[in-house]
């Protein structure tokens, strides 16, 4: 018993990623897990991934057998191209969500794994006991502190974070019901031709749209770091930018 409760326990690194080293917002917390956990975590994934991929969104290119993130630009860069030749303009909204992986709700994650994914018997219950009888501890320059339950998030650094967090986001592309959906695990663009002002309000009803998904899912787009882009060879580009929260447009 005492083994089976150890590998649950994840020893967190800080990794630095970008702007300043002493901020523990720019460090992502990289978990490093029991050989034991990652054995049997490589066994479920290889006993289900045939059956959870296809069911995954179209529009999702990370982690999936075959696709990458060469997949994911290609298929925005074709759909750019086509319109330039046609003469057209398109808006590409690029989103952007703030440490999405951290912020995955474990009992919405296993409301969807039962009812949109058919997970099911014993299996849901080991998913259920994967995701919240986690504890966790932070090592930094070899201290080491008191263990903590792990409330919300997939670990980054697992071998079943990554699908699980694309399983908990599939319904996202559900909700944009005008422009083109191109995701990245957590990075998504909106693409779409733009030739009136109509168009231009169908994108901020998507937009409108993936503020609420986001609410209702505990995930929160960065302001900051979500972009428009728009692409064209007219002379004269239409100076509104859509809004992501209804509050401040895009740049």
């Amino acid at each position: 018993m005492v083994l089976l409760q150890r590998k649950y326990i994840a020893n967190i690194v800080p990794v630095y990623k970008k702007a300043e080293k002493d901020q523990v917002e720019n460090c992502g917390p990289i978990a490093l897990l029991s050989i034991i956990s990652k054995v049997l975590e490589r066994c479920v994934l290889r006993s289900n991934r045939d059956h959870l991929v296809v069911l995954i969104n179209n529009s999702q290119h990370g982690f999936i057998p075959g696709k990458s993130c060469t997949s994911h630009l290609v298929e925005v860069h074709d759909y750019i191209g086509s319109l330039l030749d046609a003469g057209k303009q398109t808006d590409v909204i690029c989103m952007d969500m703030s440490k999405a992986f951290d912020k995955v709700n474990h009992q919405i994650l296993i409301h969807k794994l039962y009812n949109c994914f058919g997970i099911s018997g014993s299996l849901l219950g080991w998913f259920s006991s994967y995701l919240l009888n986690r504890r966790q501890r932070v090592t930094v320059l070899g201290a080491t502190s008191s263990e903590k339950p792990v409330l919300s998030g997939v670990s980054q650094g697992s071998i079943l974070g990554p699908i699980l967090f694309i399983l908990y986001v599939n319904d996202l592309p559900d909700v944009v019901n005008n422009a083109k959906v191109a995701s990245f695990a957590d990075d998504t663009k909106l693409f779409k031709c733009v030739d009136s002002h109509i168009d231009g309000a169908s994108i901020q009803s998507d937009l409108d749209n993936l503020e609420e998904w986001s609410t209702s899912s505990g995930l929160v787009f960065n302001q900051n770091k979500c972009k428009c882009q728009r692409i064209t060879r007219k002379k004269t580009i239409p100076p509104n930018s859509p809004t992501p929260s209804k509050t401040k447009p895009l740049q």
